[in-house]
């Protein structure tokens, strides 16, 4: 049993190392300019969301939650005190989104018991936020403003086809593929976009997750 204890540490230990190569690595793109400001952060965001959507694969529950809550102190210290990884916040506006994605994605797996539906949400929140954010940055032009940041149709436009993606493959494996689940799966989408349209300065980060999490937990109950 102890032995069992201290490989899934170790699991918990590789997967944070994992998550500061990885800043290290954007980090350095950006200061030699490879990335610029919104594309590092972004490309950080897209990039955690995959990991921590993985962990149900070789984790457990409790691993998975202490993960994310170890991910989000992580960011507290480096970011929010010691400001060592600059690409997590090198944006010019207000956010406080890097705080509350890893403490968004550690609350769904303390409140949902099922993995999948922790891993949904988190692919929507990284795939569906993050693309929304990248997109909407570079093409969406100055946009539409609401409470504490800005959005564009573009952006939501992105957000709205990664969740319709993510959705039907969700809906697809647990139900099986038709055609006739496009139409829920759109609605289903088009709720989740705008959840997330309607909130920024990083607030939208829990709403999008839990959100969808809701989601997940209604299309497994089917």
């Amino acid at each position: 049993m102890i032995s069992q204890y201290k490989q899934q540490l170790l699991e918990i230990i590789l997967i944070g190392l994992a998550f500061v190569l990885l800043l290290i690595v954007v980090e350095i793109l950006k200061r030699h300019r490879l990335l610029k400001d919104e594309a590092a952060r972004k490309s950080i965001h897209i990039s955690v969301g995959f990991i921590l959507a993985a962990l149900p694969l070789f984790m457990e529950r409790w691993q998975i939650v202490l993960t994310n809550f170890g991910f989000f102190g992580g960011v507290l210290l480096f970011t929010g005190l010691f400001h060592i990884f600059t690409a997590v916040h090198a944006v010019r506006r207000w956010t406080i989104g890097e705080f509350l994605y890893p403490f968004s994605t550690g609350l769904v797996a303390l409140l949902f018991t099922d993995l999948r539906v922790y891993s949904y949400a988190v692919l929507i929140l990284a795939l569906g936020d993050g693309l929304a954010g990248l997109v909407g940055h570079a093409f969406g032009g100055r946009g539409y403003r609401i409470w504490h940041g800005r959005k564009s149709l573009v952006g939501n436009l992105t957000f709205l086809v990664a969740a319709m993606v993510v959705t039907t493959a969700f809906w697809a494996s647990v139900h099986g593929f038709s055609l006739g689940i496009l139409p829920m799966a759109l609605l289903l989408s088009i709720v989740l976009m705008l959840i997330e349209t309607l909130l920024a300065g990083g607030f939208d980060n829990p709403a999008v997750t839990l959100g969808a999490a809701t989601v997940g937990w209604f299309i497994l109950s089917l």
